[in-house]
């Protein structure tokens, strides 16, 4: 009986032993969830006044999670009460930094600047930190465009190919207290392309505008503006910009052949009319194929032809034929505007052929007398050459190097290749007194040529420079065609004009 009762009161005492443990370990509220805090560093020094670009630095802690970003703003007082102030809305950054272009529209502008981190519940602090900065008056940054003037001309095709790819538009921008980091440009109302700049205080970029964005072929043909703008490294963009009005024209090919005359009547030619070598041209190209219609224009007359009416000719046949470079052709402001005219029109697909002396020469800037005033002797094209001579003599012409024959006249004829006949020249139709001596001279001949061409013509005569070589090519492209006659094709005999003028359309495909 006493063990049974110890046995009660020993049972008790563990019920009582668990109830008071159970009532000892009841957990009580969850603590609420704490928002972050948030510091600002100590650099730039407060209350500084600095170019409005400005690193800031901050901080946050989190005592029950994480920082998961920070938000910024802040709002801009103008000194001087004549603008209001301006707020900027918030922006979310996951950095401890960030450089912040400040709006400072007057001389001196008052900026506060707020910061507050966000922690993982989302929780935000309710006291931002604060800074307090100023800022000197931005200025907006200028937009020039450099080329091509306004009123330029081009040709222009819907379908880009390897000569035709666009328009290019070079232009620059100034920012006097900053530096230029993008530009935009578009055409007519057309969206806005923006490009990087070399972030310099004066920067200067150069675009291709494809013929998409001027629209469609019908939209092609016709004035188009293009504008420009640049933004400086505070983000502000040019108020006015920069723009110009380029018209475009869509070639037509509704005609033949234009034959372009830049001979000058002179005593090499035994003072022959102009007119006369027009007849030769002329009649020649008539005959040698009677279906095609040929126009003849005499350039010294009637001046180089405009691109509308080039664009109507799916033929060009340019000569020269006296002993001088060709007018239209020179280094000079004119000659550079129809060298430019001519490089446009075959990039778009017109086909040309070059006969006469000294082309090669317009477009080469070496001096050809040495300081004696005594010409050089032998003349060399250069394989390297910069500017025009590159562009239309290396890339057009497709002449990498060759001679000039002598300032004695030498060419006797030419050995046909490649489908072309032998030509023998005419020697009453050059002058008889020294240098000419009945023959043409200052022949430009072939050494190194360029892909995709060939030699059609050797020069015949004794000439140490010269003979031997060739002083015909026919360049076969995928755009355009192109044959260069180094030689002047007037003073060849009239049968063997008549065979090579039609020898020359049946290699074009005319």
């Amino acid at each position: 009986m006493i063990i049974s009762i110890k046995k009660y009161y020993y049972f008790f005492f563990l019920l009582v032993l668990v109830m008071s443990c159970v009532e000892n370990f009841e957990t009580g509220e969850e603590n609420a969830n704490t928002p972050p805090n948030t510091t600002m560093a100590n650099i730039p020094v407060e209350n500084d006044t600095l170019f409005a670009l400005i690193e800031l630095y901050w901080d946050g802690e989190d005592n029950d999670g994480f920082v998961v970003k920070y938000q910024y703003r802040y709002t801009t007082f103008p000194i001087g009460g004549i603008i209001d102030s301006i707020s900027h809305d918030w922006v979310d950054v996951e950095g401890t930094s960030s450089t912040i272009a400040f709006t400072s529209p007057a001389d001196l502008n008052r900026q506060v600047f707020r910061v507050r981190a966000v922690d993982n519940s989302g929780n935000i602090d309710p006291s931002p930190a604060v800074k307090v900065l100023y800022t000197n008056k931005t200025l907006f940054p200028s937009t020039e465009i450099t080329e091509p003037l306004d009123g330029s001309e081009y040709f222009a095709v819907t379908t880009a190919n390897s000569w035709f790819k666009g328009i290019e538009i070079a232009f620059n921008g100034e920012d006097k207290d900053g530096e230029i980091i993008e530009f935009a440009w578009a055409v007519n109302d057309g969206e806005w392309t923006w490009v990087d700049a070399d972030g310099d205080d004066e920067a200067s970029q150069t675009i291709l505008i494809p013929p998409s964005a001027f629209g469609t072929e019908e939209d092609l043909h016709g004035d188009h503006i293009v504008q420009v703008f640049s933004k400086d490294n505070t983000y502000l963009i040019d108020s006015t910009g920069a723009s110009i009005e380029i018209e475009l024209v869509v070639p037509t090919w509704e005609k033949d052949i234009l034959i372009m005359d830049d001979t000058v009547e002179d005593f090499s030619l035994r003072n022959v009319e102009d007119d006369t070598v027009d007849a030769f041209y002329d009649r020649h190209f008539e005959e040698a194929n009677p279906q095609y219609i040929v126009d003849n224009r005499n350039l010294a007359t009637r001046g180089f032809p405009s691109l509308k009416i080039m664009g109507r000719y799916r033929l060009i046949i340019y000569h020269s034929e006296n002993s001088t470079p060709p007018f239209y052709l020179q280094d000079t402001e004119t000659g550079k505007k129809s060298r430019e005219r001519l490089r446009n029109y075959l990039s778009v697909g017109g086909d040309i052929i070059f006969s006469g002396t000294r082309i090669v020469e317009s477009f080469w800037t070496d001096n050809f007398f040495d300081s004696f005033g005594i010409l050089k002797v032998p003349q060399v094209f250069p394989a390297e050459a910069s500017g025009d001579y590159d562009d239309f003599v290396n890339k057009i012409l497709h002449i990498r190097e060759g001679h000039i024959s002598g300032t004695i006249g030498t060419m006797e004829g030419a050995i046909g290749l490649n489908g072309f006949s032998d030509i023998e020249v005419d020697t009453s139709k050059c002058q008889m007194e020294y240098p000419w001596s009945g023959k043409p001279h200052r022949i430009q001949t072939v050494d190194v040529k360029g892909g995709f061409t060939r030699d059609i013509f050797k020069f015949v005569g004794n000439d140490p420079y010269a003979g031997g070589k060739t002083c015909g090519l026919r360049y076969y492209g995928d755009v355009f065609d192109l044959i260069f006659l180094g030689f002047p094709m007037w003073q060849i005999k009239e049968e063997d004009a008549a065979v090579l003028a039609r020898e020359l359309l049946t290699s074009m495909g005319y």
